[in-house]
Formats: C-alpha cells, structure tokens, sequence
C-alpha cells in the first residue's frame, strides 16, 4: 500500500479497536467524513490521520502508530495521534465541538472565544503539527 497516494487529516477516526470481553473487536465508526472518505481511501490507498480513542487502540499499532486498515481487507493505514486528557477537553471537546461545530456552518463575523477554551488549545506544538 501506497502512504502518499492520499493523506486524510481528521480529529474522528474511521476504525476504533477496543476489548470486549477480552476480545480485540474493530469497528468502523459512525459519521459523514468516514462515511465519504473510508470508500475513497479502500479504492485508492493512502494515510488518514486521527486521534486514537479507542482502548484498544495502542495495543495495535507498530513503533509508527500506524495500522492497516479495514481489518478484514486492508487498504490504506491508519496513522493515530495520542492526546492527553487536557487536549481531548480543551480542543477536542473544547475548542473543536463548542467552537468549531457550533459556529463554522452558520456564524459570520467576530466569534468570541471563552478563556477555558483557549487556554486548553494545543497551539503550536500539538502532536499532529
């Protein structure tokens, strides 16, 4: 497989390994960016990078954090990006959903930032840059 044929870059991944019942179980998660881009990248190949939320998700990556998937067929790698607590609340669900979800498809102009927000914001040395 090809890494550089097409890179995606999201904060959701497409697949999420976790244990059941000490059973490593992989599923495909649900929503529109993995719902329009897992078809693309199982037909062409390629990177998509994203935070790895799962509990599983460490056990199954090499030393390059990187998976292949879909697991049944691989086709393209999954690249996962570890955040800490302090990240996932201030920019995944800090910045990223009160912010970025809430104010990107309706509001124009000025947006005012909370203190909180900001100060949880990975800006210039997160992980992913």
């Amino acid at each position: 497989m090809d890494r550089q044929r097409l890179i995606v870059v999201s904060n959701r991944q497409p697949y999420e390994h976790r244990w059941e019942s000490d059973q490593l179980v992989c599923t495909r998660t649900e929503g529109g960016v993995t719902a329009a881009l897992d078809p693309v990248l199982r037909r062409h190949g390629g990177t998509w990078v994203a935070w790895g939320s799962g509990s599983a998700d460490q056990d199954v990556v090499g030393s390059d954090m990187c998976v292949e998937v879909p697991p049944e067929s691989p086709a393209y790698w999954l690249h996962r990006v570890w955040l800490t607590p302090d990240e996932i609340k201030g920019g995944y669900l800090g910045y990223a959903n009160q912010v970025l979800v809430a104010a990107v498809p309706y509001h124009v102009g000025p947006h005012q930032l909370s203190e909180s927000v900001l100060a949880g914001l990975p800006i210039g040395d997160a992980p992913f840059c």
